[in-house]
Protein backbone atom coordinates (compact mmCIF):
# COMPACT_ATOMS: atom_id res chain seq x y z
CA UNK A 1 0.00 0.00 0.00
CA UNK A 2 1.29 3.98 -0.96
CA UNK A 3 0.68 6.52 0.71
CA UNK A 4 -2.43 8.16 -0.24
CA UNK A 5 -3.96 5.05 -0.18
CA UNK A 6 -7.29 4.50 1.98
CA UNK A 7 -7.50 1.83 4.23
CA UNK A 8 -9.86 0.40 6.78
CA UNK A 9 -8.90 -0.42 10.43
CA UNK A 10 -10.71 -0.37 13.76
CA UNK A 11 -14.04 -0.27 12.37
CA UNK A 12 -13.29 3.26 10.34
CA UNK A 13 -11.87 4.29 7.50
CA UNK A 14 -8.37 6.12 7.30
CA UNK A 15 -5.55 7.93 5.03
CA UNK A 16 -1.93 6.16 5.00
CA UNK A 17 -0.04 8.12 5.42
CA UNK A 18 4.06 8.32 4.91
CA UNK A 19 5.80 6.77 8.14
CA UNK A 20 9.12 7.25 9.29
CA UNK A 21 9.86 3.79 9.37
CA UNK A 22 8.75 0.57 7.11
CA UNK A 23 8.17 -1.40 11.14
CA UNK A 24 4.83 0.97 11.00
CA UNK A 25 2.17 2.32 9.22
CA UNK A 26 0.85 6.06 10.03
CA UNK A 27 -3.16 6.37 9.83
CA UNK A 28 -5.02 9.79 9.38
CA UNK A 29 -8.84 9.16 10.08
CA UNK A 30 -10.45 10.27 6.44
CA UNK A 31 -12.59 13.17 8.16
CA UNK A 32 -9.95 13.49 10.99
CA UNK A 33 -7.41 16.05 11.69
CA UNK A 34 -3.80 16.26 11.44
CA UNK A 35 -3.27 16.07 15.25
CA UNK A 36 -5.54 12.43 15.18
CA UNK A 37 -2.70 10.32 13.76
CA UNK A 38 -2.31 7.03 14.98
CA UNK A 39 0.99 4.77 14.35
CA UNK A 40 0.66 1.18 14.20
CA UNK A 41 3.02 -1.48 14.12
CA UNK A 42 2.72 -3.61 11.39
CA UNK A 43 4.35 -6.78 13.18
CA UNK A 44 2.23 -6.99 16.18
CA UNK A 45 -1.18 -6.26 14.03
CA UNK A 46 -0.11 -9.39 12.03
CA UNK A 47 0.13 -11.23 15.36
CA UNK A 48 -3.43 -10.05 16.87
CA UNK A 49 -5.27 -10.07 13.61
CA UNK A 50 -6.78 -13.50 14.36
CA UNK A 51 -7.70 -11.91 17.98
CA UNK A 52 -8.92 -8.59 17.39
CA UNK A 53 -9.61 -8.54 13.41
CA UNK A 54 -10.77 -4.68 13.79
CA UNK A 55 -6.88 -4.42 14.24
CA UNK A 56 -5.95 -5.32 10.53
CA UNK A 57 -5.33 -2.78 8.15
CA UNK A 58 -6.81 -3.46 4.66
CA UNK A 59 -7.28 -1.71 1.51
CA UNK A 60 -10.23 0.07 0.70
CA UNK A 61 -11.90 -0.95 -2.55
CA UNK A 62 -15.04 1.51 -3.60
CA UNK A 63 -17.36 0.24 -5.85
CA UNK A 64 -18.84 2.16 -8.73
CA UNK A 65 -22.63 2.11 -8.69
CA UNK A 66 -24.61 1.52 -12.07
CA UNK A 67 -25.61 4.54 -13.80
CA UNK A 68 -29.30 5.05 -12.65
CA UNK A 69 -31.80 5.80 -15.66
CA UNK A 70 -34.55 8.11 -15.29
CA UNK A 71 -36.72 5.59 -15.60
CA UNK A 72 -36.32 3.70 -12.54
CA UNK A 73 -37.60 6.09 -10.15
CA UNK A 74 -40.97 6.52 -11.54
CA UNK A 75 -41.50 2.92 -12.27
CA UNK A 76 -41.15 3.06 -7.91
CA UNK A 77 -43.81 5.82 -7.65
CA UNK A 78 -46.15 4.23 -10.24
CA UNK A 79 -45.86 0.62 -9.39
CA UNK A 80 -47.49 1.88 -5.85
CA UNK A 81 -50.28 3.59 -7.52
CA UNK A 82 -53.32 1.75 -8.24
CA UNK A 83 -55.52 1.87 -10.93
CA UNK A 84 -59.69 3.09 -10.75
Amino acid sequence: MQPGSIVRCRNRDWVLLPAETDEVWALRPLTGADDDVVHIHKGLSNLIRYTLPFEQVERVCFRCRPPMTLQTPLRRICSGRRRV
